[in-house]
């Protein structure tokens, strides 16, 4: 199973030891050190398994385990050119514990193998060979590395190209070497930061202490020592390549930095950037469950669907998975695979589906406060009340969380969606609608303090809701004196966007539109930090005062 002697050779404690007679006390001692009968006896009883099957009878027979978090085995990415990498603290069942988790996900993943898993034949399957021992690594064994990536698969890393040993901060890797960073950026993979929480014996820490290269031999006979022993294993969020491209540092300080995070991980799991948007339900399971539900509105391939949150169900995944694509789309966005919050579950969704493309276009969320509790209204989060929503606003709903995928963006979606809350209105008896609006992460500053400063101006109100948890501070220094006139205004608000390079969002538009002078005001404005900074708006809609036009087009009986 292990080819021991090869494995001895290439250690520079043994071979520098003295030939026979000499020599062969020292192998037998070595050998007896390194558990050879045991692992010999293993090969024999299991000849017939190698892969995961053997990787498995291995944690079998040691009654080994890992345990991860479910849930982070999402970030994983399905497919594509993989870099992961991770803390060494075993030096071998550790990497065994790795291949068989990330092999939960994907099959195409081999580990950078240290000369003590390589020289285990039933592995080789799953491993690319690097020589720990003297250092050098062949040039055919980075170009297998790199052909691995090339071809979309994934491979496990351990930058200290060696086991953790103790050190004053405790049992921590050597210097990470930065080649992992090469391998990705070269492949353009992005980098998945692991931990494993494990240890070996105090005896073996000071064996280290004392001889390095015999305490590496050590590290076969501490493996038997993790018998009904266990590891516990962190996944982080990958970082894209044009992440960590942009990063001003060089790939040492860099290297340090993915070290530094990986440590982190079981306290503070925060990523080093956004984590990759989650992958997409089948198009079929969501529209099996859409046909179920009420269609408010249909037009041509566009249909509004009303929907209510379902455990376990495939519209919500894919609802909060392209609220995320959307909103990031400008700058925003949680940071989150999905953009899904506690609230999904107490509000009703007015989904855009395409029936031609089988996929959701755009939704908005909204909800009734009767009776409501504020811990159940969203824009609480992001704005102080004096009093309740329902007694400032009787018969009012909120809503938010708008979005059209940017394919969406020149078509009638947002029309559609609000003919769909019309019909929402009138089965629910409304006469307001409140709630934030947000505009794009990507607006300059100036351009932001433009829009506030006009909407708070032009559309103020003398009673307020509240004001916001973090208020959004304008810069008036660079901006045009207001005329007073709203027209006029408006038309020097739309020149200093122009300027800025972008134009007014369209919610902005339709909110200052859909009702007479009076209708719409807003309230504050708040920055959120949990959504990129993005600043919102409260606006107040009062749908007795719609204009007409728009009263005729979202408020006909029937659609």
């Amino acid at each position: 199973m292990i080819q021991l002697e090869n494995l001895l050779q290439k250690n520079p404690w043994y071979s520098a030891a003295p030939k026979s007679p000499a020599r062969r006390l020292v192998s037998a001692t070595v050998k007896k050190i390194c558990c050879e009968q045991q692992l010999q006896q293993f090969g024999r009883d299991f000849p017939h398994l190698g892969g995961l099957d053997f990787i498995r009878q291995v944690f079998r027979s040691f009654d080994f385990h890992y345990d991860i978090n479910p849930a982070e085995l999402e970030r994983i990415p399905a497919s594509g050119p993989l870099v992961i990498v991770s803390n060494h603290p075993l030096g071998s069942l550790d990497g065994l514990a790795l291949i068989d988790m990330v092999a939960r996900v994907r099959k195409d993943v081999k580990a950078v193998a240290s000369q003590l898993l390589w020289n285990i034949e039933p592995l080789r399957s799953y491993l690319l060979p690097v020589d720990n021992f003297n250092g050098r690594t062949r040039r055919s064994d980075v170009e297998g590395i790199y052909q691995h990536l090339d071809v979309g698969g994934a491979i496990i890393v351990f930058p200290a190209g060696e086991v953790s040993r103790l050190t004053p901060q405790g049992v921590r890797d050597g210097r990470w070497n930065p080649g992992f960073i090469r391998f990705a950026d070269k492949t353009s993979a992005p980098i998945l930061p692991v931990q494993v929480r494990g240890r070996n014996s105090l005896w073996w820490y000071g064996l280290s202490l004392v001889n390095k290269p015999l305490s590496t031999l050590w590290l076969v006979r501490e493996m038997f020592k993790q018998v009904r022993r266990g590891i516990d294993i962190r996944i982080g969020t990958p970082v894209a390549p044009e992440h960590f491209r942009s990063w001003p540092m060089a790939p040492r300080a860099q290297a340090k930095l993915w070290k530094k995070q990986v440590y982190r991980l079981h306290k503070n799991p925060a990523s080093l950037a956004p984590e990759p948007i989650a992958g997409a339900e089948k198009a079929a399971d969501v529209a099996a469950v859409l046909s179920g539900c009420e269609t408010l509105v249909e037009q041509g391939e566009f249909s509004v669907k009303l929907y209510h949150q379902q455990a376990d169900c495939p519209v919500m995944r894919e609802l909060s998975r392209l609220r995320e694509i959307a909103f990031r789309a400008v700058g925003e966005g949680t940071g989150y695979s999905r953009d899904w919050d506690a609230f999904d579950a107490y509000y009703d969704h007015l989904l855009l589906w395409d029936s031609e493309r089988q996929q959701i276009a755009g939704a908005y969320r909204l909800v009734s406060t009767d009776g409501l509790s504020a811990d159940h209204i969203y824009s609480t989060t992001l704005f102080n009340y004096a009093r309740a929503p329902e007694q400032c606003l009787p018969g009012s709903a909120e809503l938010g969380r708008s979005f059209l995928l940017p394919e969406y963006w020149r078509s009638r979606g947002l029309d559609l969606l609000w003919c769909g809350i019309g019909q929402w209105i009138l089965r629910t008896n409304r006469r307001f609608l409140f709630g934030p609006v947000s505009m794009p992460g990507n607006f300059s500053r100036r351009a932001k303090s433009a829009i506030v400063r006009y909407f708070l101006h032009h559309f103020s109100t003398d009673n307020p809701m509240g004001n916001a948890r973090l208020p959004f501070v304008e810069e008036r220094a660079d901006l045009p004196e207001l005329t007073g006139d709203a027209h006029e205004d408006m038309m020097q608000l739309k020149q200093v966007l122009k300027e800025e390079g972008v134009v007014l969002p369209p919610l902005f538009k339709k909110y200052a539109a859909v009702t007479v002078p009076g209708g719409t005001s807003f309230h504050a404005f708040n920055i959120d930090p949990d959504f990129c900074d993005s600043v919102d708006g409260l606006v107040v809609v009062d749908l007795e005062k719609m204009d007409p036009k728009f009263a005729r087009r979202y408020l006909a009986a029937s659609r």
